[in-house]
């Protein structure tokens, strides 16, 4: 029963993490297709560019919330640091990859930040501490994400003595530095938007 409780709870992770806040905030809201504007993006960085801060914040809220709701209920259900760890990659790749979408989703990073929130509190809190810091600097919200997504498995390693925990935060960090390629791409040639909070329809 045990088993079959936890697979159940995979796959319902994977389907919460794949709810597409950012494109259903956009219609409900401009009537628009989010993935058919600007970046083309889910996430809050276009949803913010497109509709104005207030929907970006409103996106970026629910993309934290559906990673920390999954973790904080397996953390009741389960409470053990392996399937929890399981958990947190689990609904981030919902997010990256969604079957709603045809597993073209957002980047990760809010939904990330929320699923290792009750895992590993500080390291999440330095990470963005430092994207906070790389973004007053450049405002380049793609810079400012890699930069804390790089750093995060180097801070779990040195605040968490498990190994369970730096190994999902590692394989997390390869996800999102995957669906960042193209942002990367642009970096190189110098070509990645500034953010600014002038809405565009």
């Amino acid at each position: 029963m045990y088993k079959v409780t936890m697979i159940l709870y995979f796959i319902v992770s994977y389907l919460v993490g794949a709810i597409p806040f950012g494109k259903i905030i956009s219609y409900l809201v401009g009537r628009v297709n989010i993935q058919e504007i600007g970046s083309g993006n889910i996430g809050a960085t276009n949803v913010a560019r497109v509709l104005g801060l207030k929907w970006g914040l409103l996106t970026l809220i629910a993309d934290i919330g559906k990673g920390a709701l999954m973790v904080k209920i397996a953390n009741y259900i389960f409470n053990d640091v392996i399937i929890v760890s399981c958990i947190a990659v689990i609904v981030v790749f919902g997010h990256c990859y969604p079957v709603y979408l045809k597993f073209r989703g957002g980047k990760g990073v809010a939904t990330a930040c929320g699923a290792f929130l009750f895992i590993d509190m500080k390291a999440v809190l330095f990470s963005v501490l430092i994207f906070v810091v790389v973004m007053i600097i450049t405002r380049i919200v793609s810079l400012s994400s890699i930069m804390a997504v790089l750093n995060f498995p180097i801070l779990t390693s040195i605040i968490e003595s498990e190994k369970i925990l730096v190994y999902s935060t590692l394989l997390v960090a390869l996800i999102i530095v995957i669906k960042h390629r193209e942002n990367i791409n642009r970096l190189m040639r110098g070509e990645e938007k500034r953010f600014s909070f002038r809405k565009k329809i």
